[in-house]
């Protein structure tokens, strides 16, 4: 679960859908993120709404899904072990940063 600035909690399923909650008035929108080039074995495991309103998916198995949920449009983007190696970079120098 996540709740973004807006105040609307994101849930994953494991079906391969995410739901939108608005709390404001019981709203519920569903998204499905299957697709052609998503592995049907993806499990998510984290969702992040940036500024700019779209939905960073993290997945085990899968890597990383950027969705637009206005266009309803899918990203898959695999990771690699450099990849992995800068996001734990960033992380840390984060972190640093926080703790300043």
């Amino acid at each position: 679960m996540y709740k973004d600035k807006t105040g609307k909690i994101w849930v994953a399923f494991r079906n391969q859908e995410i739901a939108e909650i608005d709390p404001s008035n019981n709203d519920i929108k569903y998204f499905s993120i299957k697709g052609d080039n998503v592995n049907s074995s993806a499990i998510i495991t984290k969702i992040f709404v940036d500024n700019s309103g779209l939905v960073w998916i993290g997945t085990y198995r899968e890597g990383l899904i950027l969705f637009d949920k206005e266009k309803t449009n899918l990203q898959v983007l695999k990771t690699t072990k450099k990849m992995l190696q800068i996001l734990l970079i960033m992380l840390i120098l984060f972190i640093r940063i926080r703790l300043i």
